[in-house]
């Protein structure tokens, strides 16, 4: 019985994060699949790799928008009545 297949995730976290928000998700796939299909993945294991890239990729792109929207800055405080 073959053990079962675990994405990298670290590894597949390092490579999307050093790529800019504005990266086209083409571009991840290709990254992360050439990376996969070089290190000799079974195709059923690279496109796991693949789609777990696009979701941090996605990710990543939700965290800019807050961050450049300012949704996280300090929390305005509410006025009481008293």
């Amino acid at each position: 019985m073959t053990p079962k297949f675990q994405v990298p995730k670290f590894d597949i976290e390092f490579l999307v994060n050093k790529e800019h928000v504005g990266t086209p998700d083409d571009a991840i796939a290709a990254l992360i699949a050439g990376r996969c299909e070089q290190a000799g993945m079974a195709p059923e294991n690279v496109a796991l790799c693949v789609k777990y890239a696009l979701k941090v990729h996605a990710d990543n792109r939700k965290l800019y928008s807050s961050v450049m929207s300012g949704s996280l800055g300090p929390k305005k405080r509410k006025k009481s009545n008293g």
